[in-house]
């Protein structure tokens, strides 16, 4: 029996040794496959970035909505309100409504305010996969969102209310974009 172990222990370091090439002798060429890195496994690479979903009509309404909502609070704020008025229609100020404040200097803290919000709404509706048929409306929205924006930030610069009634003459006019959008996604018009 030890016989038969020291000649299967014989073997197996034989069949061990078996397959290395002598010294001095060249052995098979290598492969690129046998010489390439190992490949990471499937798990650990990060996933490729996904293309987003087009909102649905409803799902586009609801973003719309919310997108717009604060920056029609601010210009529905009475004082917001009254002041633009006031700066575009003329008629009376009542100081002793809205303190010691004149009408070019409320109405220019609602523009100031209304910047970073426009700022940010140009930059979402770039990026949101909008339904196809409402792109080419969208895409004119944001032209009027971006002109309005670059008036905006030019009337805040004046300092006096001669300076803000020359800033609201070249307001840029509405093109009816706004509507177009809310009609494809199924909302009533704006009320004006």
């Amino acid at each position: 029996m030890r016989n038969t172990i020291l000649v299967i222990v014989a073997v197996l370091a034989l069949a061990g040794c078996g397959g290395k090439t002598p010294v001095g002798e060249a052995g098979p060429a290598k492969t690129s496959a046998t010489t390439a890195a190992p490949s990471t496994p499937a798990s650990t690479t990060p996933p490729a970035p996904s293309k987003p979903a087009v909102l649905s009509r409803q799902q586009a309404a609801a973003k719309y909505l919310a997108l717009v909502k604060p920056i029609n609070a601010v210009y529905d704020e009475p004082q917001c309100k009254d002041a633009e008025d006031y700066m575009v229609n003329g008629g009376s100020w009542d100081r002793s409504t809205h303190g010691d404040k004149h009408a070019d200097q409320i109405l220019r803290s609602c523009y100031k305010r209304l910047i970073p919000m426009y700022e940010k709404n140009i930059r979402v509706f770039q990026s949101t996969p909008w339904p196809a048929d409402a792109k080419q409306d969208m895409a004119d929205l944001i032209s009027l969102d971006q002109g309005l924006l670059h008036w905006l930030k030019q009337a805040v610069k004046g300092t006096t209310a001669d300076q803000m009634y020359t800033a609201l003459q070249t307001v840029p006019a509405d093109d009816g974009s706004a509507d177009r959008v809310r009609a494809r996604f199924g909302l009533p018009g704006r009320s004006n």
